[in-house]
């Protein structure tokens, strides 16, 4: 059951006294941020017009509108249920501000021990059918992320038109996940490309990581079990498909033509 999220007149005052201002349409704003809670989400987005690549220290993500930040809001509070709005809530905006700085300044990551210990029992394995993918633990003193690969090997001579249904998929996946980042990586320092799915933890405040880290495994979990079969069709080109032979704009125009 989702929990609604309202802010308490102590969490308004805090927001003022970070110089988050009230905008006329909805949500605070400060400095090129706007922070925004909708169906129990706090999202900040940045006006900074920089994608954000898989690897990139910290938790934004590419949105619909450029970066993004963005986390269950009920999270903030659950951290320090004895205090009024809790108090990582400031700690919070801070992280995501200082993140899209690219700004670490002091932090050490959990060690995999606190890590796997906020994970209790909840599984690092994706597995739907005959496709098993598992989840790792990418931590060094200065970052920590949880990846999972989509697809291991993407070809480098994958047809135009499969790629273009790739970036596809990839698009979709970011439009419809939250925290998930999708994007490719080299992580075996051959020439192989693979399809990664990531949510990045640098710098997380640390009373937020017993209540995050268990989110960010499921989400991450379920991002690949939507994705990974439909992207495993599109980079095997042994596998024959009428609709994978065009691209999919040639595909609409090919259906509007059809309709006409």
């Amino acid at each position: 059951m989702k929990k609604e999220y309202r802010l308490t007149r102590a969490e308004v005052s805090q927001l003022a006294s970070m110089e988050f201002k009230r905008h006329p349409n909805g949500g605070f704003n400060r400095n090129g941020h706007k922070l925004a809670f909708d169906d129990h989400w706090m999202t900040v987005t940045s006006s900074k017009s920089d994608q954000v690549s898989i690897g990139e220290a910290g938790p934004w993500r590419n949105g619909e509108g450029g970066r993004v930040f963005q986390l269950p809001a009920y999270l903030s509070r659950d951290a320090d249920p004895g205090s009024d709005g809790g108090a990582s809530f400031p700690s919070t905006l801070d992280w995501a501000i200082s993140a899209d700085a690219n700004r670490f300044d002091g932090y050490t990551a959990p060690t995999r021990e606190e890590i796997l210990d906020c994970l209790g029992n909840t599984s690092l394995t994706v597995q739907d059918g005959s496709m098993l993918r598992e989840c790792t633990i990418d931590r060094t003193e200065e970052r920590f992320a949880l990846r999972c690969p989509i697809v291991m090997s993407i070809p480098n001579d994958l047809p135009a038109e499969r790629r273009a249904w790739l970036d596809e998929l990839i698009a979709e996946t970011q439009s419809r996940w939250r925290m998930v980042r999708v994007g490719e990586a080299n992580i075996d320092g051959d020439d192989s490309t693979t399809l990664l799915a990531e949510i990045d933890l640098t710098g997380c405040p640390e009373p937020l990581l017993a209540g995050l880290i268990p989110v960010a495994a499921d989400s991450l979990r379920w991002v690949v079990a939507w994705a990974a079969r439909s992207a495993a069709v599109i980079v095997d080109t042994s596998i024959d498909s009428e609709v994978l032979a065009f691209g999919p704009q040639q595909m609409t125009e090919r259906k509007e033509v059809a309709t006409w």
